[in-house]
């Protein structure tokens, strides 16, 4: 009999609040399946962003091939679905009703494919999780299917909202942040789904599309901008009106030179991880922050291990295909299978491909480099000679000690493996028309990614 897959995608959920000493978040039901399954503990994503992740995942190929400004999920031939469609898999899913998410909808077989996250915010703890629940009953159970499900619970902290549900987690056992607080609410719904899913024939994964910042004591560098509300207030009572604007500009200069110099004083003693963790959520980063990953397979077969393999997003689709004994073309991808797991995938250097997420036009800050197991490299886009960077990940895991002016032969090294990577780099047009563009471009607005 073939064994199904249920695919959960937490949107922006970082490593260290499921597992290690660093984690606030209580997730009792996810430890539940950690200690059945397959954990990695050394699992990264290759970009800070949603479409760059899933395009890696889905086709098993870093991101320069299926266009490093992608805006929307590609699929190129032979992706991970055909090869499960040809093998009589039935495909399911829900996903954000946006855009970007269409060519997945396409494939999905059931109806309700899509939750509206922008304008009603469906979630977990309103109404995603009974959409998720009928869903996981209305399979045919006789027929082998992949669920593949998109949660984005933690999406609100990027928008700078609170989430919601997380009002009943106001406790510090749950988590000091709102970040910890959000992981904790979501695992508590998870047990509800889990329960409606049989592990005796169902391999569950559990993984992110990419990390997140937490800021060091919960403040942001904007929390360190005086507002003026009452001298705001004085100065509209008491100015001619057609002095407001510039008047609104002067005191935006000083709020803002106030704001720089509280930073300063209060990053006098903070390491460069602090620092950066207090940055604006949608500030261009491939620090592992970003890109450390929880990556769990639980379900028949599977033995119980913390596994240190490094695992790249790239390498998921062939390990799935393996885990469920299905056949794929293995020279036309860029991933290698870590399945079984007992295997060590270590035997020579595995290289990671990293981009950031693109902005809507190129950004000074976009970035490409290269990771592997020991280290961590990386530059602008458009300059070789701009900001460059490398950290040595053994001995400094927190990036906090930029090593490149004493390394020139690592800077050639990975200048190297760059060019020879995007050798097969693809700048693949949109197929979405002006107005999706358009559409594309407000779904994102409302996000607050531009």
């Amino acid at each position: 009999m073939k064994k199904n897959i249920v695919f959960f995608l937490i949107d922006g959920l970082r490593y260290d609040q499921i597992f290690g000493e660093f984690k606030e978040s209580f997730t009792p039901n996810i430890d539940s399946l950690i200690d059945k399954g397959q954990f990695f503990s050394n699992s990264f994503s290759s970009a800070d962003g949603t479409v760059l992740s899933l395009n890696t995942i889905f086709n098993s190929v870093f991101s320069c091939k299926t266009n490093n400004r992608a805006r929307k999920i590609i699929l190129e031939k032979n992706n991970m679905f055909d090869i499960l469609k040809k093998s009589d898999y039935d495909i399911f899913g829900l996903v954000p009703k946006m855009k970007i998410y269409d060519p997945l909808v396409k494939i999905f077989e059931n109806d309700d494919k899509t939750y509206d996250w922008i304008e009603k915010n469906e979630s977990l703890q309103t109404i995603l999780s009974e959409k998720i629940i009928k869903l996981l009953k209305q399979r045919n159970q006789a027929l082998p299917s992949f669920t593949y499900l998109h949660i984005l619970d933690l999406h609100p902290l990027r928008e700078g909202n609170i989430p919601k549900g997380i009002e009943h987690f106001n406790d510090e056992k749950f988590g000091k942040s709102d970040y910890a607080k959000t992981v904790s609410s979501i695992d508590s719904v998870i047990g509800t789904i889990l329960r409606n899913i049989d592990l005796s024939n169902t391999i569950v994964i559990i993984t992110s599309d990419h990390g997140e910042r937490i800021p060091f004591e919960n403040l942001r560098n904007s929390d360190f901008e005086p507002e003026f509300n009452s001298t705001k207030k004085i100065g509209k009572k008491i100015l001619p009106k057609q002095t407001h604007k510039i008047s609104g500009k002067i005191l935006s200069k000083i709020s803002k030179s106030i704001k720089e110099k509280k930073i300063e004083k209060k990053s006098l003693n903070l390491n460069n991880y602090q620092k950066r963790s207090r940055d604006p959520y949608f500030t261009l980063s491939l620090f592992d922050e970003l890109l450390h990953v929880p990556l769990l397979f639980v379900g028949p077969g599977i033995t119980k291990n913390i596994n240190s393999n490094f695992i790249r997003h790239v390498d998921l689709y062939p390990t799935i295909l393996d885990s469920l004994n299905l056949e794929y073309d293995s020279k036309r991808i860029d991933g290698k299978s870590f399945f079984p797991f007992s295997k060590s995938i270590n035997t020579e250097e595995m290289v990671s491909y990293l981009h950031t997420m693109p902005y809507e036009k190129p950004h000074s800050t976009d970035s490409v480099g290269i990771r592997t197991q020991k280290y961590k490299y990386f530059r602008s886009e458009s300059s070789k000679n701009e900001n460059i960077h490398l950290y040595d990940l053994e001995n400094d895991p927190f990036e906090n000690n930029n090593i490149i002016k004493n390394n020139p032969e690592l800077q050639n090294k990975f200048e190297k493996l760059i060019k020879e990577i995007e050798e097969g780099k693809s700048d693949e047009k949109s197929e979405f028309s002006k107005e999706e563009e358009a559409m594309i471009s407000e779904e994102l607005k409302k996000l607050g990614y531009m």
